[in-house]
């Protein structure tokens, strides 16, 4: 019993390493055919005398290499993304030796810019024989399909935190002090205030937009930044509040001081202070 059910492994293990993927047929026409790609099968392409067949590969894809073992009684045509095969006849000696079905099956190996194609090509009697074979990509078309959905929640939470930002709470801190380095002038911003969470740095339009650092204890670190653009200003939103903030372009250096970072500023309370004062070394 023991040795029945070794067998019957054995004979199923090999049944499932010498397995091929055959083409669905169309269910408007037989002849017409798909099948999903997949890099581990072979494919059975069914052929027949007199006919030809197209096999049709991504549109994104160009052939390169098309290797055949029996290259005498097949033809083989590839066009970009296309290749077309054609049972033919051979003449060995003096004798023409036509295409049969018992001797004719061989393999083919179709090499693209992208992805390599395995088959065995089977020369048939019967009309089951492919006109037309088109492969469709599942794990590409799932690939995309998550890419897209991932972007379109980007963009989501782009809208997001813009509409955030066009309800801008009234500033709360205006209270911020500038130190301009030596011929930084370009990068010195127009207005800094923060409401309590984020902090707003304004540009106009002839000014250099900097990159911006904060303090974590003694290290510069960059800021979490995004952009809002209005007529007349470009914004720099920092999405946090900080003692002190260093603007930096090339050998350009601002430094940025928040006078009223840490006291407890009430809701819709305005500090006096309106306008950054500018203390120039």
């Amino acid at each position: 019993m023991k040795h029945f059910l070794l067998l019957l492994l054995i004979l199923a293990g090999a049944g499932v390493c010498n397995a091929v993927q055959k083409p669905t047929s169309s269910k408007f026409d037989k002849r017409m055919q798909y099948l999903a790609y997949n890099g581990y099968n072979v494919t059975q392409i069914n052929a027949k005398v007199g006919h030809v067949t197209a096999i049709n590969f991504s549109q994104d894809e160009v052939i390169v290499d098309v290797v055949i073992g029996f290259n005498l009684g097949w033809e083989t045509t590839d066009n970009n993304n296309k290749i077309f095969l054609k049972p033919m006849a051979y003449k060995y000696e003096d004798t023409i030796i036509e295409p049969n079905s018992a001797e004719w099956d061989t393999n083919l190996i179709v090499t693209t810019n992208k992805r390599i194609y395995t088959f065995d090509l089977k020369l048939v009697d019967s009309d089951d024989n492919s006109y037309l074979v088109n492969f469709t990509y599942p794990t590409d078309e799932r690939n995309k399909k998550q890419a897209l959905l991932k972007e379109q929640k980007a963009l989501e939470q782009e809208k997001l935190a813009n509409d955030s930002l066009e309800q801008f709470t009234q500033p709360k801190n205006w209270n911020y002090t500038m130190l301009v380095g030596k011929d930084s002038e370009s990068i010195t911003p127009d207005f800094t205030y923060d409401d309590g969470v984020r902090t707003f740095i304004g540009f106009t339009s002839e000014k250099t937009i900097p990159a911006i650092f904060y303090y974590q204890g003694k290290q510069e670190m960059m800021s979490n930044t995004s952009v809002k653009n209005t007529e007349k200003y470009t914004i720099i939103v920092v999405h946090k509040t900080a003692s002190r903030f260093i603007l930096r372009s090339g050998d350009e250096v601002v430094g940025i001081v928040n006078k009223s970072f840490g006291k407890s500023v009430q809701n819709n309370q305005v500090t006096s202070n309106k306008d950054i004062i500018r203390n120039i070394k």
